[in-house]
């Protein structure tokens, strides 16, 4: 059908591809086609919900994995506790929660199920999609992150050395945080939260060495270096402000606490952060920290090879520049040169004809003496010196002496 850009809007194609047209005619593709409609009922959500990782659940419909806690929520269906998921591959005990019987809205939810992605022209998926999808269909790379290190990383050794002598900050809004010293891995959490840093670290580490990859220290940076481009990194722990009442005083005090919320934070622009939430740890978002290091990566290195682009050009044009300055000067000395060389011709033939006026009057008055006969003699060979044509060699001149004739310095008018 038709519609106008301008007014912006959501649309259905006939392969039922949808596309969002915001206004100014920016549009955005859904990354999957509608599939067919099902309906799943409150206890069979709920079963779902505890059968697997909400990151996986949420693959299997057209929703994200937000959106299905959001109906969770709306459904008063609870969800596994943070870390859930982890302490039941280690065999742990884990709480389950039960579904509440005594809820009163609807019974069931209508998803779209999700068929198998296909790359063809009614399905546009984001690079970041695609490339997270080899990431996590790759068997060879295992994202469980253990509940001790074993064989960790020399940087992690180092940092884990680092954290035993480094004290945690009294003062500033950095209080109660450890923080690694300059030329170790960029680290920053609270005391309790290092074991569990490092071993967050370590395993992306390894991931990324697993990818071909790898992680540098200079100074008191952390470079990820993916595909020879270095990406800063760190990971950190967040804190909060909390103001309290000086019971003293009448003014408020602000302090600055952890938070226990661990934070992998991409320092390059634009900048990324990823953090623990409620229902999925940092350590569950390893594939996607992953993933958007590699597309960084690609980023940068667009970014860099357009930058020495346009310096490439901007070289190609100053060279152009200067070689037609270079040229320009060279025809006006070249121009100089012919108009002072002319301008000499003229004074040489008007030198001769001056010197055979002198010789006639002479042969004339018959007044031509040895003396004049010298005079003559010499006139010519002066003139034949300063002919640009004839250009004889004098025993006393030179070509620098006709410059300083031409040209005569003109004296210091200051000292006047």
């Amino acid at each position: 059908g038709h519609f106008a850009p301008e007014l912006g809007g959501h649309f259905e194609l006939e392969s039922g591809a949808h596309f969002k047209l915001e206004l100014g005619g920016q549009y955005h593709w859904n990354l999957q086609t509608p599939e067919e409609n099902k309906k799943i009922s409150r206890q069979k959500l709920y079963d779902l919900v505890w059968s697997k990782p909400m990151t996986e659940l949420a693959k299997e419909y057209n929703i994200s994995d937000n959106g299905l806690r959001k109906i969770c929520k709306k459904l008063d269906i609870p969800l596994p506790q943070l870390g859930h998921w982890q302490k039941l591959q280690y065999g742990k005990k884990v709480k389950t929660i039960p579904l509440p019987k005594d809820f009163k809205g609807e019974e069931t939810i209508t998803l779209n199920e999700r068929k198998e992605e296909k790359d063809n022209e009614n399905n546009v998926i984001s690079e970041y999609h695609k490339l997270l999808k080899q990431i996590t269909a790759d068997t060879s790379l295992s994202f469980d992150v253990p509940d001790r290190l074993s064989n960790p990383d020399k940087l992690i050794s180092e940092a884990k050395e680092n954290f035993t002598t480094v004290a945690k900050e009294k003062y500033g809004i950095y209080r109660g945080i450890t923080t690694t010293s300059n030329g170790i891995l960029s680290i920053s959490v609270a005391p309790k939260n290092c074991s569990r840093a490092l071993r967050i670290m370590d395993k992306m580490i390894k991931l990324l060495k697993q990818r071909g990859h790898n992680v540098i220290v200079k100074e008191n940076t952390t470079y990820a270096v993916v595909k020879g481009e270095q990406i800063k990194i760190r990971l950190k722990e967040k804190i909060k402000r909390v103001i309290t009442k000086d019971e003293k005083y009448s003014w408020n005090n602000t302090d600055y606490v952890p938070t226990g919320i661990l934070s992998f934070k991409i320092d390059e622009y634009p900048e990324k952060e990823f953090n623990d939430t409620i229902n999925l740890t940092l350590e569950e978002q390893l594939p996607k920290i992953l993933t958007k290091l590699e597309l960084v990566s690609e980023q940068l290195k667009k970014r860099r090879e357009d930058i020495e682009n346009r310096q490439r050009e901007y070289r190609i044009i100053k060279e152009a520049e200067e070689a037609i300055k270079k040229r320009k000067s060279t025809e006006i000395e070249n121009f100089k040169k012919l108009l002072d060389e002319s301008e000499r011709c003229k004074k040489a033939v008007d030198m001769r004809n001056y010197i055979k006026q002198i010789e006639n009057n002479a042969i004339k008055d018959n007044n031509l003496s040895e003396k004049l006969t010298n005079w003559i003699n010499w006139a010519n060979n002066k003139a034949d010196w300063y002919d640009p044509i004839t250009r004889k060699e004098d025993e006393l001149l030179n070509e620098n002496n006709i410059n300083d004739i031409l040209n005569p310095k003109q004296p210091n008018s200051y000292y006047r």
